[in-house]
């Protein structure tokens, strides 16, 4: 299941940016606080890893989940962490994340 029809699903308020930069200018135009940020690392026009960065060079310390995909490595992992990642979740998501 989509992470995104997971949170549609259910009562919690969301923003949904659809790519790295629309995630980076939320946070740039708005000056909104977040309590998470799901971060997909493969993203249009801004990826996933670099997004990350832009958030955590601003001083953004909301928490940032990644959620994997299929062909994810150990490098890109390793990549995502040292951009400021603080968790990582494998696809397909579920209610019941461990």
């Amino acid at each position: 299941m989509r992470f995104d029809l997971i949170l549609m699903s259910s009562t919690l308020p969301f923003m949904d940016g659809r790519n790295g930069f629309m995630d980076f200018n939320i946070h740039v135009k708005t000056q909104m606080c977040f309590d998470l940020i799901l971060m997909n690392p493969t993203m249009p026009i801004m990826d996933g890893i670099e997004a990350t960065k832009k958030l955590r060079s601003m001083r953004i310390t909301t928490m940032i989940v990644r959620i994997t995909t299929p062909d994810d490595n150990e490098e890109y992992y390793k990549e995502f962490m040292k951009a400021g990642l603080d968790e990582c979740y494998k696809k397909p998501l579920t209610k019941e994340i461990p």
